[in-house]
């Protein structure tokens, strides 16, 4: 995922259009915690939405819209998996829908044109799953979007981790902590990175976005849109999970590794806006 001009003035573009057509989007839950952020792995995929509590169990629209479907099985009017339980999908202006998941199956879902103040039904909170399931589609573009692009920013938030970061070559791992030598050569790097989140799973969730340079190469990496692709999600349409993810670790991408003195640059932005830096100097050793 290379930065490049034209990416970054799609990204803008992007951003312009869809906050322009959300002005007045809204949080589904009163006193929103976050539980599971856009992108995150979750059993081995990417996380479609984010996974919310409230200060109840009530669930409201984001926006105006009409609900265009609500089920507890049977055909899908999206490509969701049958394991989010019963959901309701709202359809708004500009080709947006806004999908509801998890919901209590004893409650009976409204139909026809509704509003931010209209009681969708309330979430499932139990040990096993707890909170609702929002998921943001941008039907035009066949994409997910991130609901943190479209939604109220929430206060507060801690500054995410940045630890335990590896260069990979041959085989072998290596530390990348100040003064260690890594052989020379294009080496894959990965991290251990996450925003701290009280109430969370393991208390943290995936960052919104991650800036890499090493060497004269930088690869940033944002957690903005899911596009199927093949029936496959790819992260921005260009990573799968299995490129992204390696158990606990974030790949950051490969790098070209000098002789002498190399500066490792990471950056990492958390969904609530607070970010945090590091810098690493290694040594490259030369190879036969």
């Amino acid at each position: 995922m290379q930065i490049s001009a034209k990416r970054a003035l799609f990204f803008a573009i992007f951003l312009i259009v869809v906050v322009a057509t959300a002005p007045s989007w809204q949080w589904p839950v009163d006193d929103p915690r976050v539980k599971t952020t856009f992108g995150q792995s979750a059993d081995g995929v990417f996380f479609p939405g984010v996974r919310v509590t409230g200060a109840d169990t009530s669930v409201r629209p984001v926006e105006t819209g009409e609900v265009v479907f609500a089920n507890t099985g049977g055909p899908r009017a999206t490509s969701l998996p049958s394991s989010i339980g019963k959901y309701a999908v709202v359809e708004h202006e500009d080709s947006f829908r806004s999908v509801y998941a998890n919901l209590d199956e004893s409650d009976s879902t409204p139909v026809g044109r509704v509003t931010p103040a209209t009681f969708l039904g309330r979430y499932v909170s139990d040990d096993a799953y707890d909170g609702v399931i929002l998921i943001i589609e941008d039907g035009r573009r066949r994409n997910r979007v991130n609901p943190f692009i479209v939604l109220p920013r929430l206060p507060g938030g801690i500054a995410p981790v940045i630890r335990d970061v590896l260069a990979h070559a041959n085989g072998t791992e290596y530390a990348v902590v100040n003064r260690a030598t890594i052989p020379s050569g294009e080496r894959e790097f990965s991290v251990v990175t996450f925003e701290p989140v009280s109430g969370a799973p393991d208390g943290r969730v995936a960052p919104y976005r991650l800036r890499t340079s090493i060497g004269e190469r930088t690869r940033e990496i944002v957690f903005d849109t899911l596009v199927v692709r093949d029936g496959e999600l790819l992260l921005a349409g260009e990573s799968s999970h299995a490129d992204l993810y390696r158990e606990e670790r974030t790949v950051l991408g490969s790098f070209d590794v000098g002789t002498g003195n190399v500066s490792v640059e990471i950056m990492v932005a958390g969904f609530s806006g607070v970010s945090r830096s590091a810098r690493i100097v290694v040594v490259g050793t030369a190879t036969e």
